[in-house]
Order: C-alpha cells, then sequence, then structure tokens
C-alpha cells in the first residue's frame, strides 16, 4: 500500500493514538486480572481502551476527562506524554501531574513528573539559587557609645485601637513607639490620630524636663 503523503489528519493521529494506548496497557492485563488496581473501577470502552471508572459520569466536562486512560508507568509513552506536558511552560511537579491526568492517568505520574523536571536544564537554571545581597553598614549612630539615653531614636505607628472614652463612647487611637537605637530601649505614646500636629504633640511631650532624655531630629524606620 502506497503510503498518503501531506500532513496527517485528525482522525490518523487519534487512530495512532488509540494504537500506542492499547499497546502500552498490554502490561497491565495481569495486574487487572489479579485486582492490583481494583480501586482505580476500571473498565474498557468501546475502543478497547482501559480507562478509569468513578461517579463523576454526569460532570460537564469531555469524557477523556471525566475517565483518563489508565497508563503504566514503565512504558515509554508515559515518559512522552509527562515530558510533553511539562515542556509546555516548565512548571512544577504536581502541576504537570494534574494536566496530566486531564486524559491520562498514568501510574505514579508524579515519580516520572519529579524524574523529568529534575532532567530539564530550562528548569535547573530557572530555580538556580540567586545570589544574597549583602547588608550595608551600620550607621554611625547606631554604634555611638556613651550616648545619652533615646538620643539616637527611632519611631513608628502601629495600630489604631479603639479606646474607650467616657461611658459610651469610644474612639481611635495610634500607638507610637520610639526606639532607642544603640541599645534597642522603647517608649510608647499614646496619639489621638496620625495627624502632623499630634506627632510634634508628642514630640514636644518627650522632651519635657521631667523627662531626662534629649531630643535629636528623629530617624524614621
Amino acid at each position: 500500500m502506497k503510503p498518503k503523503e501531506g500532513p496527517l489528519l485528525p482522525e490518523e493521529l487519534q487512530e495512532a493514538e488509540h494504537h500506542w494506548i492499547k499497546e502500552s496497557q498490554k502490561s497491565l492485563s495481569d495486574r487487572l486480572k489479579k485486582g492490583e488496581l481494583k480501586k482505580f473501577s476500571s473498565y474498557k470502552d468501546s475502543d478497547g481502551i482501559v480507562r478509569v471508572g468513578g461517579r463523576v459520569d454526569k460532570a460537564l466536562v469531555s469524557y477523556e476527562t471525566r475517565h483518563p486512560a489508565l497508563l503504566p508507568r514503565e512504558h515509554w509513552i508515559s515518559l512522552l506524554i509527562i515530558r510533553q506536558v511539562q515542556q509546555c511552560g516548565h512548571i512544577a511537579v504536581a502541576a504537570t501531574v494534574a494536566k496530566t491526568r486531564r486524559r491520562f492517568w498514568i501510574l505514579k505520574a508524579h515519580d516520572i513528573a519529579k524524574s523529568v523536571k529534575f532532567r530539564c536544564v530550562f528548569c535547573r537554571e530557572m530555580q538556580a539559587m540567586a545570589e544574597s545581597q549583602v547588608m550595608a553598614e551600620l550607621p554611625e549612630c547606631r554604634l555611638a557609645p556613651f550616648t545619652p539615653p533615646f538620643c539616637y531614636t527611632s519611631c513608628d505607628y502601629f495600630g489604631p485601637y479603639h479606646v474607650k472614652v467616657g461611658r459610651n463612647k469610644t474612639t481611635k487611637c495610634y500607638g507610637v513607639i520610639f526606639t532607642r537605637l544603640n541599645t534597642r530601649a522603647v517608649h510608647l505614646e499614646l496619639a489621638v490620630d496620625s495627624s502632623t500636629m499630634e506627632f510634634i504633640r508628642l514630640r514636644e511631650r518627650s522632651t519635657q524636663p521631667h523627662d531626662k532624655r534629649q531630643w535629636i531630629p528623629v530617624y524614621w524606620s
């Protein structure tokens, strides 16, 4: 018979796919007879392909998705299928297995997908460990010895918190934390809002005579 010329037709591609699926499933015949694959509720369709059963017959998906073809792990076609799916985007192992099971249920597909991804040069380059950035040196104010308490200070707002005012009234307030840069000692204040004037009031309150701290321009964290 003279071979046909030109591109392959969809019917020819589907016929070739069914042929190789049935060829790969010949190694499963003994395991099916012994009941080793009973948990898959397998059955043969009209084309003689062993498929996975289940309770999803009424799902609004294709027949191949509801009942994927059962393939052995050892056959070459299982490796080719997973390799094709993995190379379309170089996705993770779990995503590769999930996309494969839209049409084929390969036994121990996770192990094959992991092996394919490990041998993929592109994936190994993408997952290479990046260089860690060297942290800058500490500023002089963090290392100055024998400085007055809270001489070099950083501050930050946190909250808000609902504070009870009076008997049946609550208001929203913010916490302000002042941290000494040398020893990490902290001082807390309560701000009624996050405005600039309220911060200036807290700043002046922190520099009252009864407080022995000296205030120097703040380093914001």
